[in-house]
């Protein structure tokens, strides 16, 4: 609050939504930290991390998108104050020639920010299936229907914000890398059943 405090007049919502992504990478640094340490005089990775990661950081997009979407519909609809400085209207971005650059800038910030969560994501997603997927039909269908939530969530968040809207495919490339290997995951657990029924 004290930085858009201090900002010289009004946010874009875009820059308002990279500012809060900003604020979630202490997280996902501490987590890439903990997924990455090594048990003291071994090059082996710490066990158990994979699910608490992937958790968080599931939970952590989730909410990310929520808000977003809260924030986006609350501003046309609702009459109560804000938690956040009020974001310019689009008759105010028109009159500004600055905002298609600002926009823009705020977009690509925001894309890179997601591009290293979708990394430091797919890695908890491994280490979890790693630790607690083999030989779990009900977890592997879990991962499964997140996956299309997470995919469903990309979606409303590009209608919002114009992240990944490169090539009109509409947030398919938001979170790919993680929701592949999710897809993965799934489909693999489906192919071992569908080979045991066999």
């Amino acid at each position: 609050m004290g930085r858009f405090r201090q900002a010289k007049g009004k946010l874009l919502e875009t820059e308002l939504y990279l500012e809060w992504l900003n604020e979630l990478d202490y997280v996902v640094v501490a987590l890439h930290t903990v997924l990455n340490a090594k048990v003291p005089g071994s090059r082996k990775r710490l066990p158990g991390f994979g699910r608490i990661s992937y958790t968080i950081l599931y939970d952590l997009v989730d909410e990310f998108i929520d808000e977003v979407n809260a924030h986006h519909d609350d501003y046309s609809l609702s009459s109560k104050p804000s938690l956040y400085p009020a974001t310019m209207t689009l008759v105010e971005e028109a009159k500004d020639e600055s905002t298609n650059v600002r926009s823009e800038e705020a977009v690509r910030l925001a894309q890179e920010s997601l591009k290293v969560i979708d990394t430091v994501l797919a890695d908890a997603v491994r280490r979890y299936k790693a630790e607690c997927g083999r030989n779990n039909p009900t977890l592997a269908s879990r991962i499964g229907a997140q996956e299309h939530a997470l995919a469903k969530s990309c979606c409303l968040l590009c209608e919002q914000t114009g992240y990944g809207s490169e090539e009109n495919d509409m947030g398919d490339t938001l979170m790919e890398t993680a929701r592949d290997i999710m897809t993965q995951w799934k489909n693999e657990h489906e192919d071992y059943e569908d080979q045991l029924i066999d």
